[in-house]
């Protein structure tokens, strides 16, 4: 039962609803479709002031145009007397009170000894009507003979303010100049007809269609050819926009210059409220302006405009009425179910409530437990932390002390310089102990230069690097008595029993370049395990290659080859692990190669050994930039001097 009343109420609802809906769209379409009918209505109203002002202007002007084209015509295919032409322009002039002047000047009259003179001039004067033949020389480049010359037919010229009489009379005046030819088309001159501007003024501000408003007329520089305020003929749009100071002239000349007819609404111009502006560019290149009455081309938008709001607000009193009255019969229906339903919905909610109670207590309990269970976890975890950091603390200080050892077995640096006295050694470990060695001695007269590259890097690097100093410095005391190849077969058998004591023969051992330099032959003698030497003499670079066996165990192991190089005074030697020349970076992230080091080496290798030093290291960091080094390198450059050692 409940349910059916309340969907007949639901249905009468919406169906109200509806209504309303409908009845708004309707009064809405319909005062649209009005609005946009009668916007047409003022539109083609607008067009019709346009049409009928524009008509009398052309009138006027095509008056004017006829005038002076005859007269062009009768000079230029009659050839009259000069007599004759003074009689047809003064009949002219007399008859037409709005012509000002008639100048016909005739390029064949042109006296060249004394003046430019011209046929004939008739001019109003007050009352009277005046000759001359005297036209100044500088007219021949004034607009009214310039532009009829360069366009071939009638220009109208821009407005002007001219002198009657005397100072106090002034007239605005407009002049219309045609050319005229010889038979030939040659071109021969000029007739210029003025006329007052009053006489187009006193026809336009009255067309017989427009009750009130104004016209502007302007040419095509937005001169001011006619106006109902005479103070601002002959003047610019600009100067009328400055003397008035009101945004309207702006907004016309933005518009005036897209070239497009159109028209515009403004609060106020020339003490009339609420204007339309209307701009249209006519065919004598001039620019027709109306000034209209907002009450005249609107009256009938604004008398449906208030119909259409009172329609509107009668509608809105009913739609109320109506909503008013279906929200009581609807409300009243439906409280005594509602309220109902709502009192069942309330008792089903309290037992849910009641029930999820209780399971939050269980939940509430168990997450109690749960964290006991993590405090104690908790715990545990800090006490390994504890372990771990204590760990890595322990790690961290063998690795220092490992470092520590590791220096103390390296040879220092004033060591070497009191063998060497020219060197440099760039040596720079991946991580805090180093897998590369050095490793520089004199026994008598043979100097020992010695650079490793062990199997790895870090503390497992690290470790064997000290084996390798040390198996070394043991080997190198059978100087004299065995040679470099010797000495290096040498140590690679001590590396092998040391490896077969731990039990295992898979550790590769080292790379190394050996060199003993014997200070009273200035002879080298060379062996390699994988790893060669650079010696540049003379700007060319030698290559000394290394064997290719390791010092530990090979798969194919044979004795290390012994070099013998009688060295030049100023040779560079140069002696290097292969981390430099593996490392990437660059644009393409690719390996800085033996040959790209090569290079390098052949550019500076007759600068200063600490010259070289800074430019070895600031080429690897500019390669290298913010990639991460790949394995220890080390690089150890000498100048050799045979007297120095």
């Amino acid at each position: 039962m409940f349910n059916n009343k309340r969907l007949t109420l639901s249905f009468i609802s919406i169906g109200s609803l509806i209504a309303i809906a409908i009845l708004l769209i309707a009064l809405f379409e319909n005062y649209k479709s009005t609005e946009r009918g009668l916007k047409k209505l003022s539109e083609s109203k607008i067009q019709l002031f346009e049409e009928a002002t524009e008509k009398n202007l052309l009138l006027k002007t095509s008056i004017i145009e006829t005038i002076t084209k005859n007269l062009s015509s009768f000079v230029s295919y009659s050839h009259p007397t000069k007599e004759a032409l003074k009689n047809i322009t003064f009949k002219e002039i007399s008859e037409h009170t709005y012509i000002s002047g008639i100048c016909i000047f005739n390029m064949d009259k042109i006296d060249e000894t004394t003046v430019k003179t011209s046929e004939i001039y008739y001019y109003r004067t007050n009352d009277s009507i005046s000759f001359t033949d005297l036209v100044l020389a500088e007219d021949t480049m004034a607009d009214w003979f310039v532009l009829p010359k360069i366009n071939k037919t009638g220009v109208w010229i821009e407005p002007y303010n001219y002198i009657l009489g005397n100072e106090n009379e002034k007239a605005n005046m407009i002049s219309y100049s045609v050319p005229f030819y010889k038979s030939d088309s040659v071109f021969s001159g000029v007739i210029a007809v003025d006329i007052f501007l009053d006489y187009i003024t006193n026809s336009m501000n009255t067309p017989s269609v427009l009750k009130n408003g104004t016209v502007l007329v302007l040419s095509r520089q937005k001169n001011v050819i006619s106006s109902s305020i005479r103070k601002i003929q002959t003047i610019s749009l600009d100067s009328v926009s400055a003397i008035y100071n009101q945004p309207v002239f702006e907004e016309l000349k933005k518009r005036l210059d897209t070239k497009r007819n159109g028209y515009f609404y403004a609060d106020s111009i020339f003490g009339s409220a609420n204007v339309a502006v209307s701009y249209k560019f006519i065919e004598n290149d001039n620019i027709l302006c109306l000034i209209l009455p907002y009450s005249e081309i609107h009256s009938d938008l604004i008398t449906f405009k208030n119909w259409q709001f009172f329609k509107a607000g009668l509608g809105v009193v009913i739609i109320l009425m109506l909503a008013i009255s279906i929200y009581y019969f609807v409300t009243h229906r439906l409280v005594k179910y509602y309220n109902k339903e709502l009192e069942q919905k309330v008792e089903f909610q309290t037992h849910e409530l009641r029930e999820k109670n209780e399971e939050l207590l269980a939940i509430d309990e168990e997450l109690r437990q749960q964290n006991e269970e993590l405090e104690v976890l908790n715990d545990d975890i800090t006490l390994q932390k504890e372990i771990i950091e204590i760990a890595h603390r322990d790690i961290k200080s063998s690795i220092t002390y490992a470092k520590t050892i590791q220096d103390a077995l390296l040879t220092s640096k004033e060591l070497i310089q009191s063998f060497i006295p020219e060197y440099f050694l760039f040596f720079r470990p991946k991580a805090v102990v180093s897998g590369d060695f050095y490793y520089i001695n004199k026994l008598d007269n043979y100097l020992i230069i010695a650079i490793a590259d062990c199997t790895g890097h870090g503390v497992p690097g690290g470790f064997v690097s000290v084996l390798g100093i040390t198996y070394l410095h043991e080997a190198v005391k059978k100087v004299g008595t065995m040679n470099a190849g010797e000495i290096l077969d040498l140590l690679r058998d001590r590396f092998k029993r040391t490896y077969r004591r731990f039990g295992t023969e898979n550790i590769n051992g080292l790379n190394i370049s050996l060199c003993i330099i014997n200070t009273t032959s200035n002879i080298l003698q060379y062996a390699g395990a994988f790893q060669p030497i650079i010696i540049i003499r003379n700007n060319e670079i030698i290559v000394h290659q290394a064997t290719k066996n390791p010092i530990g165990f090979f798969y194919k192991e044979i004795h290390f080859e012994n070099n013998e190089i009688l060295l030049h005074d100023n040779d560079m030697l140069y002696f290097y692990t292969d981390g430099y020349v593996d490392q990437f970076g660059g644009p393409l992230h690719k390996k800085f190669t033996s040959k790209r080091f090569k290079e390098l080496l052949l550019q500076i290798h007759r600068l200063s050994v600490n010259e070289q030093h800074k430019i070895v290291e600031n080429t690897l960091d500019n390669w290298q930039t913010t990639t991460e080094q790949i394995d220890d390198i080390t690089v150890f450059a000498m100048r050799w001097k045979s007297l120095s050692i």
